[in-house]
Parts: C-alpha cells; structure tokens; sequence
C-alpha cells in the first residue's frame, strides 16, 4: 500500500508532462478541451484554471515551437537574454 500514497502526484506530474507535449506539438485545441473539463475544487484553483484558458485562447494564433523549430527558428529567450548582456557591457 506505500504506492497509493504516491499516486496522486504520479498521475498529476504524467498528466502535466502530457499537457506540455501536446503543447510543444502544437495541438492547443486538445489543451484548452482539457483545461475546460478540469474540476477545481477551491476558490484559488477555479482562478489558475480560467487565467489558463484565458491565456489559452488568447495566444492560440502564436506559431507553435515544432514550426519554428523546422524552421530553424529559434524557441527559447536565451540568445536574445545573451546578446543583450553583450551589447551593454560594451564601452
């Protein structure tokens, strides 16, 4: 019986990672269907979950990182955090 304890987290952390690879997929429609089946039980979670669907929907049109990926964009913020620090520090 030690494992019930533990498989609530389990089952929370597979159905985040599963979420993120969807997204990273590009399938926003089959998020936001799961976000809008979720059941918050409190006042605070109810929020978190319609803050979601909200940004959701509202950056569904944002091209999607498997896109940019093929096109040999990149996806995340570093080059620009690092370019950055570069061109300041310059006298």
């Amino acid at each position: 019986m030690a494992n019930a304890q533990y498989g609530a987290p389990l089952q929370a952390q597979e159905g985040a990672e599963a979420t993120l690879s969807r997204l990273s997929l590009g399938k926003v429609g089959q998020v936001r269907g799961g976000v809008r089946r979720m059941q918050p039980t409190s006042e605070e979670a109810l929020q978190a979950v319609d803050n979601c669907w909200v940004y959701l929907t509202d950056h569904r049109s944002r091209p999607h990182s498997q896109t940019c990926r093929r096109g040999g964009y990149p996806v995340g913020s570093g080059g620009m955090e690092s370019a950055n620090t570069c061109s300041c520090h310059v006298r």
